[in-house]
């Protein structure tokens, strides 16, 4: 079997399921750009991901930025707070089945958010409103929401690992968007705290 480098090259990129509501990727500098790497495409993505959010969002959301202000892994906000992991977890990926009003609120309680019943058209502070909007749309290659304890940036080029990782400068996958920095020195002096 022969190893022909120039049909490789003009393979169409994989592209993951959840990427597709964003657009085409896009080949650029023998690279395959992530749909939301293009920063006008970006802000449109916020904007559409903004206004189709719902009550579930807004309480996985207050979650992920309570979490995020006080530095902890899921493990760590867990234990802290008394609740299972995996209720934060399922909560975060939206995947918590039927949420109760009564859950929904235990779940806030100490995060400074609460469940409220306002008059329609009343201009409320949501947890989407106070977020960075980079976190709504920003995601891993595999569709999972970047850690929110940790910072998070666009990345133009993605980072050398990353290319080894995926079969060097002739990879067809598609580049990541976002990246985030995990210092682990900072999070293992974090977790020896009382």
């Amino acid at each position: 079997m022969s190893h022909d480098v120039r049909s490789q090259r003009h393979r169409p990129p994989f592209v993951p399921p959840h990427l597709h509501r964003w657009g085409p990727v896009e080949r650029d500098n023998g690279l395959n750009r992530h749909p939301l790497s293009d920063p006008v495409r970006r802000a449109q993505a916020i904007e559409q991901t903004r206004s189709e959010l719902t009550t579930r969002d807004e309480v996985a959301l207050a979650l992920r930025m309570d979490r995020g202000s006080a530095g902890e892994s899921q493990r760590a906000y867990a234990q802290r707070r008394g609740i299972s992991r995996d209720l934060v977890r399922r909560v975060e990926a939206d995947d918590a089945g039927r949420l109760t009003l009564e859950a929904a609120g235990e779940l806030l309680d100490g995060t400074g958010y609460v469940l409220t019943v306002v008059r329609a058209g009343t201009e409320v502070e949501k947890p989407s409103d106070a977020i960075d909007p980079e976190r709504l749309v920003a995601r891993d290659l595999a569709g999972r929401t970047l850690p929110a304890h940790l910072a998070i940036s666009v990345q133009r080029f993605p980072s050398m690992s990353w290319y080894l990782r995926s079969g060097g400068w002739l990879t067809k996958q598609v580049a990541p968007a976002w990246t985030y920095t995990y210092d682990r020195w900072a999070s293992a002096s974090r977790d020896r705290e009382p």
